[in-house]
């Protein structure tokens, strides 16, 4: 199905995307609710309606997982493929031209596999990559600004923080931001502000907060876009169907391809393609399992 509205965006954004270019992305909140799986999952549909072959790595379990807002489920997951249950396309789910892979478990309980398990996953995460031209991370939430799993949140250059314009919302995402500035050196932060009614209020929301990071930690924060208020995304939801697919002339369809045409811009921007995506995978994979033992012991 073509996306009906915006002509010049999706041109742009097909435009955008047109070269042979391979990105990982991970999308980070701190706590559910914030929009992140809605994100993922219109960001997914925007990019593949370009013509681009889009994995979404579901970190979160089934109850606040991509995946289940579609309603599309398998058997197996990514731990299934690691410990040698099943095959990697077999895990795979295919909905709305892209694809997901549930990943919960085998993020949770990285640092207790062993060394067979380890090679099996880290070889299906070097396939996907090497496969998709985007591989999307709706990464574990990050309750309190710390999770009990692994995620790949940590160790991606490109990351999109999602941030409702509530007062609760806005507190809890500052006490991410200083966390991961604070203990993993993180010095980028591109904000996407949801549950608001315009991009005014949204501005207003990023602009607080820049004012804060840049006096307490130093550090700039990047404006990304915002997400409005909508009746057709709740009803995209009910529907288990991506809004941009289903009602792509609503306001938060179109703030959707706005974001992807943006993220577009930044693949090109930062040169994306010179980024060898499989040996990226490897190393976080295995920088991962020591930060997994070492949360462990704690």
């Amino acid at each position: 199905m073509r996306l009906e509205h915006g002509t010049d965006q999706a041109h742009g954004l097909r435009r955008l995307l047109a070269s042979d270019q391979r990105a990982l992305i991970s999308i980070v909140a701190s706590k559910a609710g914030m929009g992140c799986s809605s994100l993922t999952t219109n960001l997914a549909s925007a990019l593949a309606h370009s013509g681009k072959r889009v994995m979404v790595l579901e970190e979160n379990p089934p109850a606040l997982d991509s995946a289940s807002r579609l309603n599309a489920y398998v058997d197996f997951d990514l731990l299934d493929v690691a410990q040698g249950r099943c095959a990697l396309h077999q895990v795979v789910r295919s909905e709305h031209e892209f694809s997901v892979l549930p990943a919960a478990r085998a993020m949770k309980t990285l640092s207790r596999l062993d060394a067979a398990e380890k090679q099996r996953l880290e070889n299906a995460l070097i396939e996907l990559s090497s496969e998709a031209d985007v591989l999307l991370v709706d990464a574990a939430v990050w309750a309190g600004g710390a999770t009990g799993a692994s995620s790949l949140a940590t160790g991606l250059p490109i990351m999109l923080l999602v941030v409702d314009g509530t007062s609760t919302g806005i507190t809890e995402s500052y006490a991410l931001i200083k966390k991961m500035t604070l203990a993993q050196g993180r010095a980028q932060f591109r904000i996407v502000v949801t549950k608001v009614a315009h991009e005014q209020e949204a501005r207003s929301v990023f602009n607080n907060m820049d004012k804060v990071a840049r006096r307490h930690l130093g550090i700039r924060l990047d404006y990304f876009g915002y997400v409005p208020f909508d009746a057709k995304q709740q009803r995209a939801t009910q529907l288990n169907k991506p809004v941009v697919e289903v009602f792509a002339a609503s306001p938060s369809a179109q703030a959707y391809v706005e974001l992807a045409r943006k993220l577009g811009e930044v693949l090109l921007a930062e040169d994306v393609a010179a980024m060898d995506a499989p040996c990226m995978m490897q190393s976080w994979l295995r920088q991962s399992a020591v930060q997994a033992s070492s949360m462990e012991m704690a």
